[in-house]
């Protein structure tokens, strides 16, 4: 059985946020207790990631744990680049997978690239941004030319041995742009994700509509507090029965507050932090999700089908995997916060379905995004890249 790891480093304060993190980790704590499993999987994580994984309830195991240590001294990369070095090579691993890409990381994939043959790993890098293919080029994009200095060196001057990645659109992008220079990795965008049913079922059901998420822009906060405002102005009645409930926290928090208080419903909607959102959403009827570009495959959205909610979700990307409009939920229509706040009213008018729908939710999350057919993919993956010599696109 070959030996693959996945790697997380330097994670910190993953509350309201940190789907791809919290994501691996799940995977990695299934994995180990999967009775068909056909690779011997580690994890490569250091003391701040372990601690606040364990914050959020995911309590690792010691086995097939590999720490990284890290250094304080003026040689901190040097002795981190060797310590990870050495764990590689004295565990056998076949493959090292990037659980998200950031700056942080490429010193490290620099050492891989340099010593591929001694250290005797191949790397993957898991592209969980679906920004990617919208901003790239995009001169007007505000993240423009932050992409072109975090991905440019990363396409232009390192030999990656694949790419998995959450949207297709990736792979699209990069092949007809012909920006992997030195090389064709394997690519694979996947079909269907998981999420951990464990602490994830429906309750007792409550008037309850949750947006969670961490406060960014790509993820479209201020939508869900204009579509609120939007139906505090015109349907008030609705808040004796339903109520409106925010989670998260990130760079726009001061930002959302100010605009809940000038928008005058700050006596019907607030921002919370909540490190177990499961408990709210196994008693909630509908979740939100109003990010940019993509809701597919948000961990917030499919923790809440799993708790059997409905989902009101933009139509962008391949949020249709997820959402089916009037099935389990609604698609947002216009594109906008009023369209949203109709959708919104939609839902609360069609009470009587929402159990329903939220049970459709289940449905598709333990017939479709289920962890056998995650394992299908990532295994299937791992075994044409260790099996391949020249690289192509798949």
């Amino acid at each position: 059985m070959d030996n693959v790891a996945l790697i997380l480093l330097g994670v910190e304060k993953l509350e309201g946020g940190g789907g791809a993190e919290r994501f691996f980790a799940d995977f990695f704590l299934l994995y180990q207790k999967h009775n068909e499993k056909k690779y011997n999987l580690f994890f490569v994580i250091d003391s701040t990631t372990y601690n606040s994984l364990k914050t959020l309830g995911r309590d690792l195991p010691t086995e097939n744990i590999l720490i990284l240590k890290t250094n304080s001294t003026r040689f901190k990369k040097q002795i981190e680049n060797f310590r990870l070095a050495f764990l590689l090579r004295k565990n056998k691993i076949r493959i090292l997978q990037f659980c998200l890409y950031t700056p942080y990381y490429y010193r490290f994939i620099q050492l891989l690239d340099k010593y591929k043959l001694w250290i005797g790993t191949k790397t993957v890098i898991n592209i969980v941004n679906c920004e990617i293919p919208h901003a790239y080029f995009d001169k007007t994009n505000p993240y423009h030319q932050g992409y072109i200095n975090t991905y440019g060196p990363l396409f232009n001057d390192q030999t990656i041995d694949g790419y998995f990645c959450w949207n297709k659109l990736f792979i699209d992008f990069t092949s007809s742009n012909k920006l992997i220079k030195k090389n064709r990795p394997l690519m694979s965008a996947i079909e269907s994700r998981f999420s951990n049913l464990e602490l994830y079922y429906p309750e007792k059901k409550e008037n309850l509509i949750v947006f969670a998420g961490r406060l960014d822009f790509r993820k479209r906060p201020d939508w869900f507090i204009e579509a609120v405002s939007v139906l505090f102005k015109k349907t008030p009645d609705i808040f004796k029965d339903y109520k409106f409930l925010m989670f998260g926290t990130g760079p726009m928090l001061d930002e959302l507050n100010a605009l809940i208080k000038e928008r005058g419903i700050a006596s019907v909607l607030k921002i919370e932090t909540n490190p177990k959102l499961w408990t709210v959403l196994r008693k909630s009827k509908v979740f939100v999700s109003c990010q940019d570009y993509d809701n597919f495959p948000s961990l917030a959205i499919t923790e809440a089908m799993a708790a059997g909610n409905a989902i009101v979700a933009r139509n962008v990307g391949q949020t249709d995997y997820f959402v089916k409009h009037e099935q389990n939920g609604f698609l947002v229509e216009p594109d906008s916060p009023v369209g949203l706040a109709d959708a919104l009213l939609k839902a609360i008018k069609s009470d009587e379905k929402l159990v329903q729908m939220g049970r459709n939710s289940e449905t598709l999350i333990s017939t479709v995004h289920t962890f056998e057919n995650f394992v299908r993919q990532i295994e299937d993956y791992w075994s044409k890249l260790i099996n391949s010599k020249n690289l192509e696109l798949i």
